[in-house]
């Protein structure tokens, strides 16, 4: 007689009635953004739940003990392979791979030797403040010309470059066609990101069939794009061996790697792209969100501008990474705008490698893991008054001691456990030069005064509706 585990004798957790062929979709409506459907699913079948979205054995927390206790297991940290994603990253780099130790392996390089803290504060001082500071020229060129503009767009355009800067350096003289293919390499991430979540059938592709032409579209941009990194990452590399001048950037340093044996050039350029992919519409979307915030909000934004004057003076030295505890009620507008409105409100969904166990339910082997960043966000039981924006409840307590809510388990903007989001420093450092900088210098209005909608887009990033803002320089 066959010996039952103690997990499979474990109950499964609560959810909704199992139909034929849809499963349980009938519970999540295709109009509602998906984040806000699985955060009243939690509502309903508590903190933790089980459903079938379509074939799909799925999980869902809402929990933020329960989060930890199940995505800090080896056994949870895979990926969902979805059909795009697949065909896009062919399993490579650190977004989309499977849980296997390449991934561990190149996690840890990254972690430790491409953006520590450390080695972040040095790229922004060479890629990340040259590039905020053009984009703030750009700005007062069109306050000069009384235009208003899109704000995101603006700012997909200014950390796509960027991140260009920082991952392929500075070259003193630029390689032909090189301008050329930066626009041909932005086109395909502007793709990438509306095509990737664009509908409620995109992030579960098992809703539908993926046509043909589909694929075809998937795979030639895919090739588009694999052509054109591989043909940075060699300028780079001929850059190094003609001993050009220039300013290094993120490939010079796995370049280095890739001397000793310890990465592969294939997996090079999965962390370009794993770069290009995710930081323009990460940090885009998340300054977005606060300019617009700030924008509809004059009374704080008028206490930011006040605490930027005293501590850094207006017409004198320009904020830097490490000035975040000196700018402390601008740190935390920059925090709660990440809790308020968070641009990854789900993560990515994980896999359960096999069988195992969390807060008395069984999880199945091959189950899609969905972690509810939202949900927790806005939950009551954690923070009060969570649908308004509240930027004093990540003020530090005191001197050198940080608020709770920024050490709370419930705050997650970039995730929780094993696939925490490695590029956590990056994305904090760029988002808060872009903030404090831009508001040192600028002031953003809606036109009339006007409160704008605050509605979401969802996408691979959540990003705001479209919107325009006026933009004034700032003077004593």
């Amino acid at each position: 007689m066959k010996k039952v585990s103690s997990v499979s004798s474990l109950p499964l957790p609560p959810g909704p009635l199992r139909l034929p062929v849809i499963g349980s979709l009938y519970k999540l409506s295709p109009v509602q953004p998906i984040h806000i459907a699985v955060s009243r699913l939690g509502a309903k079948f508590g903190d933790i739940s089980f459903c079938y979205l379509g074939r799909i054995p799925t999980v869902t927390v809402t929990h933020p003990e329960i989060m930890r206790d199940l995505f800090t297991k080896p056994e949870t940290a895979d990926r969902y392979p979805y059909a795009v994603f697949s065909r896009l990253s062919k399993s490579e780099g650190l977004i989309y791979s499977g849980y296997n130790s390449n991934w561990q392996n190149l996690s840890k390089f990254a972690e430790h030797k491409l953006w520590s803290y450390e080695d972040v504060l040095s790229l922004a001082e060479r890629h990340f403040t040259p590039e905020i500071d053009n984009a703030i020229e750009i700005i007062s060129e069109l306050v000069q010309s009384k235009k208003q503009f899109d704000v995101h767009d603006f700012l997909m355009d200014s950390v796509y470059r960027l991140t260009m800067r920082t991952l392929f350096g500075q070259p003193e003289q630029t390689p032909v066609h090189y301008h050329e293919m930066m626009k041909t390499l932005r086109g395909y991430v502007e793709w990438f990101n509306n095509a990737a979540f664009a509908k409620f059938s995109d992030f579960f592709p098992w809703a539908r069939v993926l046509s043909t032409g589909t694929i075809r579209k998937i795979i030639s941009q895919r090739n588009l794009r694999d052509e054109i990194i591989a043909k940075f990452v060699e300028s780079v590399d001929d850059r190094r061996k003609s001993n050009l001048p220039g300013v290094p950037g993120l490939v010079d340093s796995m370049l280095d790697r890739e001397e000793e044996g310890g990465i592969q050039r294939d997996t090079i350029h999965a962390v370009c792209m794993d770069l290009l992919g995710a930081v323009p519409s990460g940090v885009a979307a998340t300054v977005s969100w606060l300019l617009l915030i700030l924008a509809n909000r004059p009374e704080i934004q008028g206490k930011v501008h006040k605490e930027i004057d005293q501590v850094m003076g207006q017409e004198g030295s320009a904020p830097i990474a490490t000035d975040r505890d000196r700018l402390p009620y601008t740190f935390s507008c920059v925090a709660e705008s990440a809790r308020y409105r968070s641009v990854a409100p789900m993560a990515i969904p994980h896999r359960s490698l096999e069988e195992t166990s969390v807060a008395g339910y069984r999880i199945p082997a091959m189950t899609q893991l969905i972690c509810s960043i939202y949900a927790v966000h806005h939950d009551e039981r954690f923070w009060s008054s969570p649908n308004e924006f509240v930027p004093e409840r990540f003020m530090p307590q005191a001197i050198g001691t940080p608020s709770k809510a920024l050490s709370s388990l419930a705050y997650m903007p970039y995730g929780i456990g094993v696939r925490k989001c490695t590029g956590e420093n990056f994305a904090k450092i760029v988002s808060w030069l872009y903030v404090a900088r831009f508001l040192q210098r600028l002031k953003f209005t809606t036109h009339g005064g006007l409160k704008l909608c605050e509605d979401e887009v969802f996408g691979l990033s959540v990003r705001p509706k479209p919107f325009m803002l006026n933009a004034t320089i700032r003077s004593t």
